[in-house]
């Protein structure tokens, strides 16, 4: 979107008018964030068949996206008036329907010899109104946490973080979670790989998992233990039905779109060539400008903000940045009990998982199902983000591993080689000496 300079001077006042917190820690680069950048907008939002919703800001700066309460306040009318006539099943029948017509649609496109970038204009497209089941996620979850918050304490007591972990367990199976199963009933290796070797590639086009890598994450899964059923109250089982299809939904909406974003690989190396661009530099570029024909390169410091339906990409920072203060122990929520000790290693981007031995706490932003390999060996998972109902807790859960979550900090308190215990007791990660 080219806007003109007071239009980025008056979109800048207005994106700094809204009080911003950091928020998903995500080391996205510019060819990525671009195919964001417009995810948020009316018109991608009635591409997928929602009406009248069109989120109000966005930020993304710093290697991370940005929060503001105002911005969720804001979609929070609009979800509200989507679910008076759909339920959370109506929208992952959706996104299942988009999924089964556009992987077609994209994988023909990558076989294709024509114009690469008039194939990349129309996979862009596709990947584009992916992006709005994904915002759409977040607006719902900041619905249902507030109904949650509201109607769980009428019948439950004690534990109400680890009633509501349990009880939003989703019924259905993501592709990590089959992944897994595969694997443990000792499925061929380069089948699985085949299948489902992009899980690893989220971003960064990063290579996916290796037959090797697959035969390793054999020897590192456990066997799991049979999952303990949770008795709901009834007054509140039509709520949890909704809300783990919600938690389905959440992994599966990126899932499907980092699949995608897998598929045109081969379009993507069309692209590199066509302008003469080495294909491992092909991120550092827009999706936007190489559609336009006119390729334009960012640096690892760029930014991206949207406004009420415009958007700008910048050079430098529209935020400054508030500095963490050291300290020896954080808190934050448990997401499955148990105390263990162990050496931190931090894994901030899929690249860096190798480094997780066994035993280690692994620290990070978030966890992401390509991060499985690493979870498998670690002893527990301490996180800055999530909630109760986020990948790192479902997986610890499943994994039977402590787990504490939305410390806000730990990746910047802790450095790899730290020893701490992790007490998922109390909800304390604590530095020894």
């Amino acid at each position: 979107m080219n806007l003109k300079k007071q239009e980025i001077i008056n979109l800048k006042k207005e994106i700094r008018k809204l009080k911003w917190e950091p928020w998903l820690k995500r080391y996205f680069d510019p060819l990525l964030t671009s195919i964001f950048a417009e995810g948020f907008s009316r018109k991608c939002f009635e591409s997928i068949g929602i009406k009248n919703m069109q989120g109000k800001a966005a930020l993304f700066q710093n290697q991370g996206w940005y929060e503001s309460k105002q911005v969720w306040e804001s979609g929070e009318e609009q979800v509200m008036e989507y679910f008076k006539k759909h339920t959370m099943f109506d929208l992952t029948r959706s996104l299942n329907k988009f999924y089964k017509k556009n992987k077609k649609n994209i994988k023909k496109l990558a076989k294709k010899n024509k114009d690469p970038i008039k194939q990349f204009e129309k996979a862009f497209k596709i990947l584009e109104s992916c992006v709005a089941y994904i915002w759409f996620a977040h607006s719902i979850e900041a619905l249902f946490n507030k109904q949650l918050k509201k109607e769980v304490p009428k019948y439950i007591k004690k534990d109400i973080d680890k009633f509501i972990g349990d009880a939003s367990f989703p019924k259905k199976k993501n592709r990590c979670t089959i992944m897994e199963e595969l694997i443990r009933k000792g499925k061929d290796p380069a089948k699985i790989a085949k299948e489902y070797g992009w899980i690893k590639a989220r971003y960064d086009l990063v290579p996916p998992f290796t037959i090797k890598e697959i035969k390793q994450l054999k020897k590192d899964l456990k066997p799991l233990e049979k999952e303990k059923k949770v008795k709901i109250p009834r007054p509140l089982r039509k709520l949890f039905k909704e809300v783990q299809e919600l938690v389905f939904y959440r992994t599966e909406r990126t899932d499907v779109f980092y699949e995608f974003y897998f598929l045109i690989r081969p379009i993507l190396k069309k692209v590199a060539k066509y302008y003469n661009i080495p294909y491992s530099q092909i991120g550092s570029y827009s999706a936007q400008s190489l559609i336009n024909g006119n390729p334009k390169k960012y640096s690892k410091n760029y930014s991206y903000a949207f406004y009420e339906g415009k958007y700008y990409f910048g050079e430098e920072p529209i935020l400054g940045e508030k500095s963490v203060e050291q300290v020896d122990e954080i808190k934050g929520t448990v997401a499955f009990k148990g105390i263990v000790k162990g050496k931190v290693k931090i894994v901030r981007k899929v690249t860096e998982i190798n480094k997780v031995k066994k035993g280690d706490i692994l620290v990070t932003q978030m966890t992401f199902p390509s991060f499985i390999s690493a979870m498998a060996k670690a002893s527990a998972f301490v996180t800055d983000e999530g909630g109760v109902t986020c990948h790192a807790a479902i997986v610890a859960r499943e994994m039977r591993k402590p787990c504490i979550i939305g410390t806000k900090i730990a990746t910047k308190v802790f450095k790899d080689g730290d020893l701490v215990e992790v007490d998922a007791e109390k909800g304390v990660v604590k530095k020894l000496k």
